[in-house]
């Protein structure tokens, strides 16, 4: 199987190049990702419980990182070794205490009693490239590091190559999806903590806002998995989709609601809310933390949520993220609401108040607009035994003269689901 590899850019004006690798699976890796199976909540579902629902979340990730600090002749590795400790474990703002914050307790960085940073190693001129970007002959080297320090490689599940900051690749960072390598040309948390999330199975963090014509791929300022991150660590986290997409929040704390919702007010308590803080005590589930809309010709998702935590970018703003159909891993930022602003989506002809946003709950109207249009008349023509022939999809249908025929009529009522009932009246002429 294919390992994808996403590369952080070092410039916000640099386009995400992706690329298939299938030879990045020499490190002995315990990691087992795989999504889990949704089990979103629905309007009316109060009688289900938390013992009636599959715990998505149990359990905890650990990643036992070994990092191998990797130079050449004049250029020294872009980390330290108490840099790498700082970066990873020690430092006032680090990548372990950011998983174990931003997971729930569900994911951590793991110091597992052997040798936490290889290196510095000198690399030999002929083996690496100083002219141009070989990802590769790094991983070789790192590696080739490893063994000859006589470190057995089953003891880790993720490698990471800290390489000279001058190496020539337009990334800052890069790793495997869902795999075990990871390689960095800067000594930073939140560098290390985003190729980290790819590590998890993340994808990036983007925008769509709807006052900008272009899509940036990796834009969310508020998202570690964007490439911002306004404020350093302490003021980013993960979009409510993504923490789903890994269970470290359950699929029961999304209500997806539609059209039958049309005119109701929901309560959505803040994502940044531990579930613990918001068990009601008699078994039940607890208030949801998102709405969902799904759009039903594309399954793209339309997530709502917010965070209330001060210390969190963009918080007290009710979000609004899409992802596609195929997985919440990756996710668009389109919309930012404050109390009193209006979300409206002129495809599905559905709009979203927000009534009021507090430290507890955002309160949020879902309303449906109804759409008049010409229903589908299909017209088939019966040829004998069971076969049929259509004859017209269109508003006007003309039958052949002269002979006996037998066709079916088929209407469909193309109005939104909010509509009142219509009447379709049809005229015979000849």
């Amino acid at each position: 199987a294919n390992t994808t590899i996403l590369q952080l850019q070092s410039s916000s004006n640099n386009s995400i190049s992706e690329n298939a690798d299938g030879s990045l699976h020499e490190l002995k890796s315990s990691l087992r990702w795989e999504p889990p199976q949704w089990n979103f909540r629905r309007a009316g579902d109060s009688n289900r419980t938390r013992q009636s629902v599959r715990g998505e979340s149990e359990g905890v990730d650990n990643r036992e990182l070994l990092v191998v600090l990797l130079e050449v002749e004049g250029h020294e590795s872009a980390c330290t070794r108490s840099g790498a400790l700082d970066m990873i474990w020690t430092g006032d703002e680090n990548a372990a205490d950011f998983y174990a914050s931003v997971s729930r307790g569900h994911a951590a960085l793991v110091r597992n009693g052997g040798v936490d940073v290889v290196g510095p190693v000198r690399v030999a001129a002929s083996r690496v490239s100083m002219e141009v970007c070989d990802s590769e002959a790094w991983r070789t080297e790192g590696l080739r590091a490893i063994v000859e320090a006589g470190i057995k490689l089953g003891r880790y599940n993720t490698a990471v190559y800290v390489m000279p900051a001058d190496v020539p690749c337009s990334w800052v960072g890069m790793a495997t999806v869902g795999g075990g390598h990871v390689w960095l040309k800067a000594c930073e948390a939140p560098v290390l903590s985003h190729e980290l999330g790819h590590s998890f199975g993340l994808r990036h963090a983007g925008t769509e806002l709807r006052d900008v014509e272009a899509a940036v791929e990796y834009g969310d300022s508020a998202a570690i998995m964007g490439n911002s991150w306004e404020g350093g660590l302490s003021t980013v986290d993960l979009p409510l989709p993504m923490l789903v997409s890994v269970g470290w929040v359950p699929s029961t704390q999304v209500l997806v609601v539609d059209e039958s919702n049309s005119g109701n007010t929901f309560s959505i308590a803040p994502a940044d809310r531990l579930q613990d803080e918001l068990e009601r005590g008699d078994g039940s589930l607890p208030p949801p933390q998102a709405l969902m809309v799904v759009h039903p010709q594309t399954r793209e998702r339309y997530f709502f949520s917010y965070r209330a935590s001060p210390v969190l970018a963009r918080s007290m703003l009710v979000r609004v993220h899409k992802t596609p159909s195929y997985t919440l891993a990756s996710t668009s930022l389109i919309d930012e609401l404050g109390p009193g602003a209006v979300y409206r989506d002129h495809r599905l002809q559905y709009s979203v108040v927000v009534e009021s946003i507090s430290a507890v709950e955002a309160r949020l109207t879902l309303q449906y607009e109804c759409v008049r249009q010409p229903p589908l008349l299909v017209l088939e023509r019966h040829l004998g035994s069971s076969a049929m022939q259509r004859v017209v999809n269109t508003s006007t249908l003309e039958l052949e003269r002269g002979s006996i025929s037998y066709y079916t009529l088929h209407v469909t009522n193309a109005d939104t689901g909010v509509c009142s009932p219509t009447v379709t009246r049809f005229e015979f002429d000849g």
